[in-house]
This record gives structure tokens, sequence and C-alpha cells, in this order.
């Protein structure tokens, strides 16, 4: 199409366009001419991200999205603005990710305090109160920083002519207020309280234990029950994580001194007269029996769309959910993590309350249990609705993944750890199978390499292990090939595969674990939309280098000689004379030395 043509085109029409682009795209599209930067500003500027460093950075932030806007006459294309932490990496919870990042909601909690309370200092955000202020058409406000949320923002928020639309996310809600010495009365902060009764708060992430490190008696779990029972009027998602309290000195005396009751009014009184209804109700950390059942006197099961357990969820709970199916259809998405082996000895109940549920559009499931008949009722469910399927075992036999490719037809996004054997027949048969699926759009694939040190052979175990470690670039490629080249649908149906490596850790020594892990790479392929692009190709790029490389700072360039010696016999030693570089990957169906 000629230029002049495409620029004759409504800029209706060249906004939809620019919101079909990924970043590289979007930015040639919007550095063409003046036409298409306008027709762009909807993409370019409808999410603002701000790092909070300390008062001075935010508003030099301020100031330069302030020039930008103005210069761009864009204030109208901001949608959504995030303030996080300068430093926000997610925190290890043990909850495994299979590609839907489920630590994401607490990742304000990589910093370990507690927010604080901002009256003293509300002036110091009236530069950020302003600015949001002049964003007319904001709908959503993502607050992930360790100190509270601003008075003058909640303010600004609040106003009439946006609270109808605007939604607030708080990713480390906590009320201080309710960290209280044993003995010493309940009163909740009149700010805090607003904000946790806030008509514009509709998500909010929070980590608690029944008591602090200091021995304070924390009452934020009932606090947010209550609110999502009655005070919050328009809360839709909750993450919560709950922590067990540490043995700090304080805590154990503490714990000697009867903590004080929760009466459930020390919020305010609010209006009781219905029940609210979360739509996304997100649970991780230690569990206890009945907790279930208190949330379903708090909230309306049958208006979840959402429900993840990142937790060893009661047999007994289970029991009862499936005798009181509360779950209506507009349940869609259910995950699951069983890490404790009672779930072997309950399988029928896990089966049971799995096909219990109305019909899904996406499954996680994480089990300890290795029998097949929970995957077998899963898809004989829910495998014609299933749109999303994540899997946290290992799968080795072509058969079940032939069984997913069967049952589950219409996968748009699936997760899953397959054994990696040396690219060999065996392992390429696996990725073909999964690419039969004809709809797939998403593969997050995860290779797990599993060897045992305990034979006569040592150096044939390193050997494989450093064989199956290896992923680079260009292996990464020709997974992603395999897996599209396998389907009927033209080019191919996949569009994106995230490609990881697992060592297992308790299949090597320590000096062989560390070098795999160094070998090992994640990346992302991206599908190339060319018209005269080679079929099947992709463009790759590393994920995670930045820790990868922090940990080969870590570990150096030390190797043991015995693995040495085989890796130098796989690899002769090039000109940089770093064995972390004189490495490559073994081709799908290439024959490695033995």
């Amino acid at each position: 199409m000629p230029d002049t043509a495409l620029l004759a085109l409504p800029v209706e029409i060249l906004q939809i366009v620019s919101g079909q682009l990924d970043s590289r795209g979007l930015s040639g599209f919007s550095r063409t001419c003046k036409t298409l930067r306008a027709a762009a500003s909807s993409s370019l500027f409808c999410k603002i991200t701000l790092r909070f460093v300390d008062i001075e950075k935010l508003e030099k932030d301020l100031d330069r999205w302030t020039d930008i806007l103005d210069l761009n006459s864009s204030w109208k294309a901001v949608q959504r603005l995030e303030i996080h932490d300068a430093f926000d990496k997610p925190p290890l919870l043990g909850i495994p990710d299979l590609g839907d990042d489920p630590r994401e909601p607490w990742r304000s909690y990589a910093t370990n305090h507690c927010p604080q309370l901002t009256r003293e200092n509300d002036q110091d955000f009236a530069k950020l109160a302003t600015f949001i202020d002049r964003l007319p058409a904001l709908m959503d406000m993502v607050w992930a920083s360790s100190d509270q949320l601003p008075p003058c923002v909640l303010s600004v928020l609040e106003q009439e002519d946006r609270a109808h639309r605007l939604r607030l996310y708080l990713r480390k809600f906590c009320i201080r207020s309710l960290s209280v010495r044993p003995g010493v009365p309940i009163e909740v902060d009149s700010y805090e309280r607003r904000l946790a009764t806030s008509p514009v708060l509709y998500s909010l992430a929070s980590r608690c234990s029944a008591y602090d490190s200091e021995g304070n008696a924390n009452f934020n779990q009932e606090a947010i029950m209550t609110m999502a029972a009655s005070l919050a009027p328009n809360l839709k998602e909750l993450f919560l994580c709950k922590d067990l309290p540490g043995r700090f000195p304080a805590i154990l005396a503490a714990s000697n001194v009867a903590r004080q009751r929760w009466h459930g009014n020390e919020m305010g009184e609010g209006k009781q007269s219905k029940q609210k209804s979360l739509t996304t109700l997100v649970i991780a950390g230690h569990s206890h029996v009945d907790e279930l059942r208190v949330w379903h006197r708090k909230t309306d099961f049958a208006k979840l769309r959402t429900l993840k357990l990142y937790q060893d969820v009661p047999i007994e709970d289970l029991c009862w959910l499936t005798e009181l199916r509360p779950f209506s259809e507009a349940l869609e998405e259910i995950g699951l993590d069983f890490s404790h082996h009672e779930i072997l000895d309950a399988t029928n109940e896990l089966e049971d309350f799995i096909d219990s549920l109305p019909p899904l559009r996406a499954l996680r499931l994480v089990c300890a249990s290795s029998e097949p008949g929970v995957l077998e009722v899963a898809f004989r469910r829910h495998g014609d609705s299933l749109r999303t399927l994540r899997l946290g075992e290992t799968i080795s036999d072509i058969n079940d993944l032939s069984n997913i490719r069967d049952s589950c037809p219409n996968l748009r996004e699936l997760a899953v750890t397959t054994t990696r054997s040396a690219g060999n027949a065996d392992e390429i048969g696996r990725h073909r199978t999964i690419g039969a699926l004809q709809h797939l759009r998403c593969l997050i694939l995860t290779l797990h390499v599993h060897y045992r040190l305990d034979t006569v052979d040592d150096a044939s175990i390193i050997r494989a292990a450093l064989i199956d470690s290896a992923v680079d670039k260009s292996l990464a490629a020709s997974i992603f090939g395999a897996v599209s080249a396998s389907s009927t649908v033209g080019h191919g149906s996949l569009e994106t595969l995230r490609l990881s490596v697992q060592i297992d850790q308790a299949s090597f020594d320590h000096e062989l674990e560390i070098t795999c892990k160094m070998l090992a790479r994640s990346w992302q392929c991206e599908k190339n939309p060319g018209d005269d692009a080679p079929k099947h190709s992709c463009f790759v790029a590393e994920l995670g280098a930045e820790d990868r490389e922090d940990y080969e700072s870590a570990f150096g360039r030390r190797l043991d000689p015995e693995i040495e010696a085989v890796m130098r016999d796989l690899w002769p030693e090039q000109a940089t004379g770093d064995w972390r570089h004189d490495w490559h990957s073994w081709a799908l169906q290439d024959t490695a030395p033995h």
C-alpha cells in the first residue's frame, strides 16, 4: 500500500493498526510522520510506569513525563499509571512458575517493611496528585510502593467525575495500625480505614502472619476478610499470602500471651445488607481446616471467575466443596497446588472435586500424585472447554502428551515440563506431539534434566548432563520450528515459545549442578510474521540474562577437574579461553559424541 494511501485511512483505523504492533514496530510506526505518531499516541502512552526511589527522583520523572505528554498532546491517551519501588523482584514463595508468574501480585514484598503512614509528608506527593489530576482517561492506578498511598493521591482518585470508572490496585496492602502489642486495644487509623473502604479500591495483594517480627499481633488477615465481606464496596480481586510467624524471640514471647479477640466491627460497620462478591480469590501459604468455609461466608463463591490455591488444601475442605458445589458457570479458571504427600492417599477426593466443577477455560494443576486418574478426570470433564492448561509434573511418556492433544483440542496456551533427552527421536516426538495441537498459540516448555552420579562410569553421566543442560539460541529456534512444523495450519498456529531448563537438584552433586545451571538458558521465541519469512522461523531473545550473569559472577570460572575434562572433550577450548562461552547445543537429531 503506498504511503499516501496509508495516511488516507481514518485515524481510528490507524489507531487499531498501531495497537497490534510490538514495541519495535510501534517505535518505527510512530517515527514515520506526525500523522502516524498522533495515531500511535494511544498505544505509546496508554501505560506509564514510574520507579519510586525518593521524592526528588519521583518529581524529576513527573516533570519529564509532563513535558512528553504536553509535547505530544497525549494526556488523554494515558489509561494506566503504575508506581513501583526501585527494586521489586518477586519474593521466593515456593510457588512454581508455570508461565503465569504466580508471584507477581506480591512483587512489592521483595522489600520487607510494612507500608508507612504518609499523613505527615502528604505534601511531598502534591506533584504526583497534580499529575494524576491531568489524566482524564485514567482507568487503572497501581500502587506497588512500600509507602502507604498518600491521602492527596487518594482524594484525586476518588473525585466524583472519575471514581465510577477508576480501579485502584494496592500491591502491598497493610493496615499498619492493626499491628498492636498484646493486650493493647485495637484502634484503626482513620485514614487507613478510609483507604480500606474506598469506592475505587478494586484489587489488593497482601502478605501477613499472625505476628510481626517485633512480636506485635497482626490483624490484617481478619481485616481483609471483613473488607471482602462488606466494607470495600468494589473490591473484586484479592491476593493473600499467609506466612507462619517466625521464631524471633519477640514472637515466641508474644505467643505466650493471649492474643486480642477480633470482633469484626473494628473497621467500622459499613453496609452489610448485601454480601459483596469477589471475582478473583488467590490464597498462598499456610492453610488450616475450614478456612475455605470461612471465605465462603465472606464472599459469594458463585460469582468467582478465578480461584487459585497455592497451598495444601485440607482434604476435608475438598470434600466439603465437592458436596456443596458452590461454584457457578461464572468460574473460568482454577489453580490447585498440592505439595504435601497426603494427597497421594486422597486422589479419589481430588478427582471428585475436579469432576464437580463447571467446565473450565483454564486449569493449573501441581500435584504430588502421579496417579493418571486425576488428569483423566480433568480432561474428560474440562478438555473441550479448556483454552489454557498448566501442569506442574514432568511428562516423559509421549502417550501422555498424545492424551493432552486428543482430549484438549481447543488449547491456546500450554505450560508443560517434558524430559530432555539430547534431542533424540523421543524428544523430537514429544515436541511434534505438542505441535499437533491445532489452535496452540503459546507454549511454555520446560526441559527437565535428570541424572544421578551413582553409576560405575560417572564420566558418561556428566557428559549426558552437560549435553542436556546446554540450550542455546540455535536449539531454541529449532525446537520452535519442530513444534510449529507439526501443525497442519498453514505456517503453524504457534506464535510464542518460552523455553527453560529445569535442573533436577537431587540428581547432581553440587559442582555439576552449578556447571549445568551456567549452561542452561531460557529463551523466548516469537513467530516471524513476515510474508517472505522462512517457514516456521522465529525471533529469539534470552530471558533472565541479568540473573544468569549474576549467578556466573557469584561462582566464577572455577570448574571441577573431572567435569572440565568431559567438557573439553565435548567442546574444545576456543579463543575466549573461558569455558562459559566455549560451548554450543547439539542440534535436534544430531548425534552428540559418546
